[in-house]
This record gives C-alpha cells, structure tokens and sequence, in this order.
C-alpha cells in the first residue's frame, strides 16, 4: 500500500483529485450513536513512534480477556485488526487505502469518516463532523480538532465509555522538524516511518514552541477538552512513555490494567 510507483504515476488532475481535504458542505445529519460500550474501557492506540509490539501484546491480552475495547485510526488497524471502532479524520487517506486494502475492508467494526460522500461510496459509517473546541454532547456528531485522535475521543464519548487509556500519542517530532521545508526531521513521526508523499501529515496547529519538535497546538486542543471530560465523568490516562502529552495522568498499561 506504500506503492511510491504508483503515486508517482498518477497525473495531476488525480493527485488533486486524491489530495482534496474541502470540508463537506451543508452535511447531512448523521444517526446518533448509542452508549452501548457504557462504563467500558478502551484503548486508543495512536500512529506515534513509540508505539511497541510489547505494548499491542498487552493490548491484544486484555482484550481477549475482556477487559478491554480498541479504538484505532489510520494505519493502525493493521497492527490491531481486532479494534471496535476505527475512524480516519482524513479524507484523502480513506481515497488512497481502502480501494487497496482488502484487510480495511473486510475489518469487522464501525469504521468512521466525517465525509459524507466518501461514506457512501465506500460503505462505511458516517459521523458528523464539526470544527469548534472541547467535545460535542450530540451523539451524532464528533468535533474535529485538528486530528483523528481527537475525533476518536469523542466517538469514545458517544459509545459510552469511562476509561480511555492512550498509547502511541508521542505529541512530538524531531527536534529538526520543519514543516515549511517540508522536511518530517531525523527520527520518524510515526511507527511506520512516514505516509507516502502526498499523504503526508503537516500539521496547521504550531509546533515547537515550548520545545523543538513538540506539537504545542495539538496539546492545546487535548486541554481544552479537559473540562468537558469531567463534567461527562471520562477518565484518560496516557500510557505513552516519553509523551510530551502531560495534560492527562501519565502511567503504563501494565499498572492501569492491575488495579
């Protein structure tokens, strides 16, 4: 699926074509989502480097054991094609992957886009998408900020459920990131290495503020969440080691799946 050959031959016009990310326009209502993983916990396992075959053993235990649901995004369903839930923020990223992934299509979960053309084409679950900060309380909608992360959280909200514990959410790049020049920096931004050209992440929120690499904006959208979170009485614990993502407790998966 990383096919730089075929990327390549695409023309111009196709390249747009698959590259588009015009929010939708007028979209439709979506059908309200039920809590019906209601007091569950769930793992939201992220796209960062950090990201282990230790930590999805983990995962993939305390999920066999029922002790746990997964929430993936992206390319992450690859690694836990178990997940309950998967959603994508990113338009272009459904385009190019699920025509070509045969294990994405046949994934037996709710899989999300906020596309309501790209739902129907492909057959897969519509949510609506809506850009202002903090969580939507409507059932049938989900709050972008920025990212698939994010959204993930408030589909967490809908479905119910009251313990998210977070891997793979680093919050960082390379101290040599330089989204101007195009330039992802000397370590890789995801477990995978990097999207294929077009499909590259560059982040419009700020980076490097605080610390070189660190992706400031994208922390400050978590934040902002923070009040909704408890007053809908969502625990998120960040089991990310090394993650600058410090506005939600810091642990382990092992220490949070023995209590």
């Amino acid at each position: 699926m990383f096919d730089k050959a075929e990327i390549k031959k695409l023309t111009p016009a196709q390249l747009r074509q698959l590259t588009d990310k015009t929010p939708p326009k007028n979209p439709p209502n979506a059908k309200p989502i039920e809590p019906i993983y209601k007091g569950e916990t769930a793992v939201l396992i992220a796209t960062g480097p950090s990201l282990s075959d230790e930590q999805l053993d983990i995962v993939k235990e305390q999920h066999e054991a029922g002790n746990c649901r997964v929430i993936t995004f992206n390319n992450v369903y690859e690694r836990a094609p178990y997940t309950d839930l998967h959603l994508s923020c990113d338009a272009p990223w459904w385009r190019w992957y699920y025509p070509r992934s045969p294990a994405l299509q046949d994934l037996p979960c709710p899989k999300y886009t906020w596309f309501p053309d790209l739902a129907k084409k492909f057959k897969i679950d519509y949510i609506r998408g809506e850009i202002k900060p903090g969580l939507s309380r409507d059932p049938g909608v989900v709050r972008i900020n920025h990212g698939s992360s994010p959204m993930c959280i408030n589909l967490a909200v809908h479905y119910g459920f009251k313990k998210l514990l977070l891997i793979g959410h680093d919050m960082k790049f390379a101290p040599d990131y330089n989204a101007a020049r195009r330039n992802p920096g000397s370590t890789p931004r995801h477990y995978f290495g990097e999207y294929p050209g077009p499909l590259q992440h560059w982040p419009s929120v700020k980076v490097g503020l605080s610390k070189p690499g660190v992706i400031d904006g994208m922390i400050e959208t978590y934040a902002a969440m923070v009040p909704d979170l408890k007053e809908i009485g969502m625990e998120i614990v960040n089991c990310t080691p090394g993650s600058a993502l410090t506005v939600f407790p810091m642990s382990t998966l092992e220490k949070e799946f023995s209590k």
